[in-house]
């Protein structure tokens, strides 16, 4: 008996909210991610009276740091208040994948199956955490959605607010203004670049003209990049291709159209998302989320074609296509509950042994004594490299680093302060002699799996 188109939408609305509670039960039980502990530091030294690029440092945009502070809000647990955002994003991001391809023409099962293998990427490139990408993924993918609706003013709104998350989501707007005038025709395209240009304009010109959005958004993301040792082309392609294996993978199986690679919207697209991977410099896997909306033009011409192998081997291959990924999020997921708790246990010592106001400084990589401990963390930014990027203000925080040293009564690090000055690299070396010749003021020492805790005589905790 033929299906009737109630009772199909009934049956997808039901698939994707059990795709979009299974990623909420994964996403809850993951630890607390490097970036999302730092956003977490950052927002609760703001919420302490810091004000936002100057005492409290990052390069990230204030959406970023609102999104943190309602999460942290959020009675009750903060990993089960993240884990309902990110399965809400995943399972958006999969349901817009797949009424795009049908949008596009394609079957329902190609559609569903490419909206599948959307979700299932972006999952596995954030490893299930809080990442830019989901919110700027979301937004653009609805973009796109808009703009088949014909809705292009309200479509470049939508674009420009995944901006508002990841700046890097701007190098996007070409191709979806080349989707627009493939879909809607050139009128709907002028009128799309119209407002998002406008819209662009704007925004920048605010981060320009504001000091400190300039400082954090521009020269941070620049000095960053720019630092010495920052690029590692050869991991860079190694992630890369990692993260791009399911969407290749995806391309071999489905059969689109003859001339996928003359559509303009597509090139557009996947120009963008390749362009925003190589960018960024850094070899991590979610950098290269901005190529999942090309995977919808897969669907173009599958509509009445079957994959090139039978349904089981197709799954399968694909599943195969995405161990490398399920390995590295289950590997990243042990490594940070490990590396999570014990800084977890190392701050209840250092907790322990300070006075308020009295304060502590850290000489490391990882942000979790800041995330744990905001209010005595006397530097600006939960790690030190706003004390070594090239920046307008750099000299400055480096000169008041002394000072806030002398004024603390322990010292948190993790290892680093015992290396050879030779193992430290050079752009870090200032910092460390810095905090090399204070050594002597923090002589009891307590080291945990973890952390190293430097204390004055008088702060050492008594066995």
């Amino acid at each position: 008996m033929k299906q009737r188109p109630d009772d199909a939408g009934r049956q997808g609305s039901c698939f994707w909210i059990g795709i979009g509670l299974l990623a909420v039960v994964v996403a809850s039980a993951m630890p607390l991610s490097h970036d999302e502990a730092f956003w977490l530091a950052i927002t609760r030294k703001v919420e302490a009276g810091a004000r936002l690029y100057d005492g409290a440092i990052d390069n990230k945009p204030p959406s970023v740091y609102l999104v943190m502070y309602l999460l942290d809000r959020v009675p009750g647990d903060f990993q089960l208040a993240r884990g309902i955002l990110v399965g809400g994003l995943i399972g958006s991001i999969g349901v817009l994948a797949a009424h795009l391809g049908i949008a596009l023409g394609g079957a329902r099962r190609i559609s569903l199956a490419v909206g599948i293998v959307a979700a299932a990427t972006i999952a596995l490139l954030t490893e299930f955490v809080f990442a830019v990408e989901l919110p700027a993924l979301s937004a653009l993918l609805g973009s796109l959605w808009l703009i088949t609706r014909k809705r292009a003013s309200w479509a470049a709104g939508v674009a420009v607010l995944a901006a508002s998350f990841d700046p890097r989501a701007l190098l996007m707007l070409p191709g979806l203004v080349l989707f627009a005038a493939n879909q809607a025709g050139r009128p709907a395209a002028r009128q799309f670049a119209r407002w998002a240009g406008a819209l662009t304009v704007l925004g920048i010109a605010i981060v320009v003209l504001q000091p400190d959005l300039r400082y954090g958004l521009i020269e941070l993301n620049l000095g960053s990049r720019t630092s010495a040792g920052g690029w590692r082309p050869v991991e860079q392609l190694a992630v890369a291709l990692r993260s791009l294996l399911p969407l290749l993978v995806a391309g071999l199986l489905l059969r689109p159209s003859a001339g996928l690679l003359r559509n303009r919207a597509f090139v557009g697209l996947a120009a963008g998302g390749l362009t925003i991977g190589f960018l960024s410099l850094l070899p991590f896997d979610h950098y290269w989320a901005y190529c999942v909306p090309a995977l919808i033009f897969l669907t173009s011409g599958a509509g009445q074609g079957a994959p090139r192998t039978a349904p089981v081997f197709a799954a399968a291959f694909l599943a195969t296509a995405f161990a490398p990924l399920i390995v590295n999020t289950v590997t990243t997921s042990l490594e940070q509950h490990e590396v999570t708790a014990g800084y977890a246990e190392a701050a209840v010592i250092l907790g322990g042994q300070l006075q308020e106001p009295e304060q502590f400084v850290s000489f490391d990589i990882k942000p979790y004594m800041a995330t744990n401990l905001p209010v005595p963390h006397a530097l600006r930014s939960p790690v030190a490299g706003y004390l070594v990027w090239p920046t307008s203000r750099t000299a400055r925080y480096v000169d008041e680093l002394p000072s806030l040293i002398d004024s603390s009564v322990a010292i948190s690090e993790d290892g680093g302060l015992k290396a050879s000055q030779n193992a430290v690299s050079e752009d870090y070396r200032p910092v460390w002699e810095t905090f090399q010749e204070r050594l002597g003021d923090f002589p009891c020492v307590v080291e945990t799996a973890h952390v190293i805790l430097r204390f004055r005589i008088e702060r050492c905790p008594q066995p």
